[in-house]
């Protein structure tokens, strides 16, 4: 590993379009290409019906150990769509599973349990029967947390009095944001608990949930706040599939995504 820059991933193993032997990228660049090839499988998925699935793997050779398991997942790129879409149909997006019979059984968003700033259990059964919007965040966050809270607020406002859309928000520094200071948090924001739940829990929990949202989330001292992830608004349905995304930073991308959400909610 000698002679590579602090916080650099050497792709010796792998070569692509774009990518050479022996290139070595940044983990930022390497975030923001998952954002652009994310964002570049959704518009064909929803735009044809060519392809059941489009999957991309990344097998890094990381500088830093502790970075491996977590690009290893967040990087591993899948995107599922359903065979034939219609324009106000929103696909079916996340790592397909291999059924018994060889048949691609959608994503789901796994069990979860965490605590809310008002102390109260939230988990699937929160959401039953119902849509939801998710990031995740932290309260100290220097960058880009601030935007996508920002954009969070426009969604709530937008969907305040739809009763089948909730938003769900989980801190990467449970340590620092506990219970207390998330009820705070909500209060400055100005939103209610029953609409909008900010949730903190075990931290190894949390960070293995957001591969499962198509997020990343590592802890990385050179990042600002020590915290490396991404923006990325998250759209699941009742069912627990994801059905979109937005780049939480992007007003304009959220835009579209607001409009995805009616589309969904007409959907159901």
């Amino acid at each position: 590993m000698e002679g590579r820059s602090p916080g650099t991933i050497d792709f010796t193993a792998f070569s692509g379009p774009g990518l050479r032997p022996s290139t070595t990228i940044s983990k930022t660049s390497l975030l923001q290409t998952g954002s652009e090839l994310r964002s570049f499988c959704h518009g064909i998925c929803q735009r044809t019906n060519f392809f059941k699935g489009v999957s991309f793997l990344f097998l890094p050779k990381i500088s830093s150990m502790k970075y491996l398991f977590v690009l290893f997942a967040s990087f591993s790129i899948f995107i599922g769509c359903q065979s034939s879409l219609s324009p106000d149909v929103l696909p079916v997006l996340g790592p397909p599973e291999i059924g018994p019979n060889g048949d691609s059984i959608p994503h789901r968003i796994p069990d979860f349990s965490f605590i809310d700033q008002d102390s109260q259990v939230v988990n699937n059964e929160t959401f039953e029967g119902k849509a939801y919007v998710t990031d995740f965040f932290f309260i100290a966050c220097p960058t880009i947390c601030p935007k996508t809270a920002k954009q969070m607020l426009r969604i709530n406002d937008r969907f305040k009095d739809e009763p089948n859309l909730l938003l769900l928000g989980h801190t990467l520094a449970p340590k620092y944001d506990t219970v207390a200071a998330l009820n705070r948090y909500a209060k400055n924001l100005g939103v209610s608990s029953d609409k909008y739940h900010f949730v903190t829990g075990n931290q190894a929990a949390i960070y293995k949930m957001a591969p499962e949202y198509m997020n990343v989330a590592l802890e990385d001292s050179d990042a600002p706040g020590g915290i490396n992830h991404s923006g990325y608004l998250i759209l699941v349905d009742k069912k627990r599939h994801i059905r979109s995304f937005c780049n939480g930073t992007d007003p304009e991308d959220v835009d579209r995504f607001m409009n995805d959400i009616e589309k969904l909610l007409h959907e159901e």
